[in-house]
């Protein structure tokens, strides 16, 4: 699977080239959380149409005095097979990244296991409310037992008060090897944002990352970590 990072990088070039961009934004977030205190920045892009979506992301963490200390980046797409079920779909995604080390020790680079997920995708509507619902297997790379676990995805976008509040944001939930020992654990993350559109380019809000078993340096414990944040619809 070595090749398999190229040829994703190589598709995700010629995606963001061929095609008329339907939104993308910047995001600056001062993360205030216990052990945090630094900035993050954020990358979002997003196609979407009735036959097929796109979305990826990259995360920065400006974590050391000498630079980031985190570069992590996700890319996924849905096919939609709406002529045989309306809504539901296949659901690929590509996860990586490298982690630089505490700022309080030299700089040193750890990857963080890349992931590949394959599943199904499927919007859930709750009255005027709709979660995008995936579930999927997922197969981490670099672990001594290497096996095949599951997760579950839920994505929300909505406006209220005439497009001037954005509620939007995701929650995970997988099983993992967590510490490598051959047990497997079940690792949440959920990342709520509310923004206050000012105008239609810039907005301003928050993020709160509420998380239980996702960074083995925590313990295990839960952990919720917000920010204040902006951002740049480009």
């Amino acid at each position: 699977m070595k090749n398999i990072p190229l040829l994703l990088t190589t598709l995700v070039i010629t995606l963001l080239s061929s095609v008329n961009v339907k939104s993308q934004n910047l995001q600056l977030h001062y993360d205030f959380g216990e052990g945090r205190d630094f900035v993050t920045s954020t990358f979002e892009y997003g196609k979407f149409t009735e036959q097929s979506s796109t979305f990826m992301f990259l995360d920065m963490d400006y974590s050391r005095t000498d630079g980031a200390g985190l570069a992590y980046w996700e890319i996924s797409h849905d096919f939609k097979f709406n002529s045989i079920t309306e809504g539901i779909g296949l659901h690929i995604e590509y996860n990586d990244g490298l982690l630089f080390g505490d700022k309080e020790i030299p700089a040193m680079g750890w990857p963080i296991n890349r992931a590949y997920i394959l599943g199904v995708s499927y919007p859930i509507k709750i009255g005027d409310f709709t979660l995008n619902t995936h579930v999927s297997a997922k197969y981490f790379e670099g672990y001594s037992q290497a096996s095949v676990d599951a997760q579950v995805t839920v994505v929300w976008f909505e406006m209220y008060f005439d497009g001037k509040i954005t509620f939007t944001g995701f929650a995970d939930i997988w099983s993992q090897d967590l510490f490598n020992n051959g047990t497997k654990y079940g690792v949440f993350l959920c990342e709520p944002q509310l923004w206050y559109n000012i105008n239609s380019s810039i907005s301003v809000g928050s993020e709160v990352e509420l998380s239980k078993n996702f960074v083995p340096a925590d313990g295990g414990d839960f952990k919720a970590r917000p920010t204040i944040a902006v951002k740049w619809n480009i």
